[in-house]
């Protein structure tokens, strides 16, 4: 409420044996979530195109169904058309990742990849 950071969650996917990604994150939490969509919140999301992107968007979409009462008739166009073309509260920063690889072993760049910033 006061402008401070309310949460920070992580989603190791190369830490641990078990693969976390921040779909599952985002999964886990949806009913979280839901209530920031109708509180107005705003969604920023930055990192891989071809695969991270994709998954959270559907896992946006999924949340919209569970969470949302919504038929995925009514969550796909709330999501892709409510929230990130009229509203303009689900903004993403997206790029092509050709040298996946050759970050694997950069701490840095495996915790900056992805990042999701959800602002109220």
């Amino acid at each position: 409420e006061g402008g401070h950071l309310y949460r920070v969650t992580t989603a190791w996917a190369r830490d641990q044996e078990e693969k976390i990604y921040v779909q599952h994150r985002l999964k886990e939490h949806g009913a979280e979530i839901w209530e920031w969509f109708e509180r107005g919140a705003y969604f920023y999301i930055c990192g891989d195109k071809t695969y991270m992107a994709k998954d959270v968007h559907r896992a946006l979409i999924q949340i919209a169904i569970d969470h949302g009462g919504m038929s995925e008739d009514d969550a796909t166009p709330f999501i892709e058309k409510t929230m990130m073309r009229e509203e303009k509260r689900y903004l993403r920063d997206v790029y092509l990742s050709l040298h996946r690889k050759r970050y694997a072993h950069d701490r840095v760049a495996r915790i900056a990849r992805h990042v999701i910033v959800v602002a109220m």
